[in-house]
């Protein structure tokens, strides 16, 4: 399979199309050409619905509109055509799949890519789904299809069956695998405070790292681009990836861990979370500022091993009894600290959620940081401005 279909398909361009000409991508479980768009007919709709139904109950995949294949019938793209209002046309399939495929299809993407020609063509990648068997319900259709290779067919009585029962198994490996982590955490803080935050790919017994992969090495140790670099990252610069039973690691005894897993888990931890020396107030950028970096790390992860599917992600803080949270007031503009409020369990844990790790990490961590703030009975944490970190957003209201 050709390496192209492990981008995200924001940053395909022409001459990626092109190479999947040139190298003779033929159509196959994973991907699917079409030469013209689908028309405006209700079958024609109804085709359209199955062959996307049928990637996200198979092994998901690729559909891509506006490629001639060869006359040979062996499904090897051979001309770029494109597609006529192609903004219209994906809008429409757009529309289409919010209202005719139940449940919706988690991560489901649609991309115009220009192609050199006066028009561009359409791609949709349609993610293996954990919420499987998805269901066509246009005009009261209601039917399961599936992918087999180049074909689909009706999923049979016993498909969905399995289809559903994949589906519970998953479920269970990932909330098994979450609970060991958490069992396993727990023990090795002992009695000391700590700060998790970790994010299971939702097909969790597949091995997709290679851990001899040196750019993969560094992309877990190095700081970011755009990242804050007197902030509170996940910079591991000039110390060693070490290769663990489980994967890889980066360990500054005493202070702070990442861990990549070879089914891609990725995990960090860390004890520094406080103001100074005093365990007791947390420091608020630490907990924000971790969040945001963690987020930006795996992004970056999943996008060089082209694993675009859901995560599981949960928060903890570990042994936190008693230990507090500042409150500031806002008096003309500046900030003034009033109080602090006390976390009364011993632990905090948030998750475990399915997040789309396609979606701006920013958003990922104050999805995460409110609900940390609101476990202190606050409304909302600081630092974010319609989405994006500002650390001169100090107001939590």
């Amino acid at each position: 399979m050709s390496i192209i279909l492990n981008k995200a398909i924001a940053d395909w361009r022409q001459t990626d199309i092109e190479k999947l000409i040139k190298d003779k991508i033929a159509e196959g479980q994973s991907i699917e050409y079409k030469e013209k768009m689908y028309e405006r007919n209700d079958e024609s709709i109804r085709e359209m619905l199955r062959d996307i139904t049928a990637f996200a109950n198979a092994y998901g995949g690729y559909l891509i509109i506006g490629i001639k294949e060869d006359d040979e019938d062996q499904g090897i793209p051979t001309e770029i055509l494109g597609v006529e209002n192609a903004e219209e046309e994906r809008d429409r399939i757009s529309s289409l799949c919010l209202s005719s495929i139940d449940p919706r299809i988690p991560g489901f993407e649609i991309q115009i890519v220009p192609s050199g020609k006066q028009n561009p063509i359409i791609i949709l990648h349609i993610p293996r789904s954990l919420r499987m068997p998805h269901m066509v319900t246009f005009k009261g259709l209601f039917q399961f299809w599936k992918r087999h290779d180049r074909q689909k067919s009706k999923m049979s009585t016993d498909e969905l069956k399995d289809g559903f029962s994949k589906v519970y198994s998953l479920s269970e490996d990932i909330k098994s695998f979450i609970l060991s982590r958490e069992n396993i955490l727990i023990q090795e803080a002992g009695g000391s405070p700590f700060y998790v935050i970790g994010a299971a790919p939702i097909l969790i017994k597949d091995e997709i790292i290679n851990i001899y992969d040196n750019n993969l090495r560094e992309l877990l140790k190095n700081l970011l681009p755009n990242e804050r670099k007197e902030g509170w990252i996940l910079d591991f610069k000039g110390r060693d990836v070490l290769p663990t039973l489980e994967g890889l690691k980066i360990d500054i005894k005493d202070f702070r861990r990442i861990d990549l897993y070879r089914n891609g888990y990725l995990e960090f931890r860390s004890n520094n979370f406080f103001n100074g020396k005093d365990q007791l107030l947390m420091n608020e950028y630490a907990v924000v500022e971790y969040l945001i970096s963690f987020f930006k790390k795996i992004k970056i992860i999943s996008e060089y091993i082209g694993y675009f599917d859901s995560y599981i992600i949960f928060i903890s803080f570990y042994n936190i009894m008693k230990i507090g949270l500042k409150r500031y007031i806002n008096i003309n503009g500046c900030r003034f600290e009033d109080s602090f409020d006390l976390y009364l369990k011993r632990n905090l844990v948030i998750g475990p959620n399915e997040i789309d790790i396609k979606t701006e990490p920013n958003k990922i961590a104050q999805f995460f940081a409110d609900r940390i703030w609101n476990a202190f009975g606050r409304e909302r944490a600081p630092f974010f401005n319609k989405g994006k970190f500002d650390l001169n957003k100090l107001d939590e209201e």
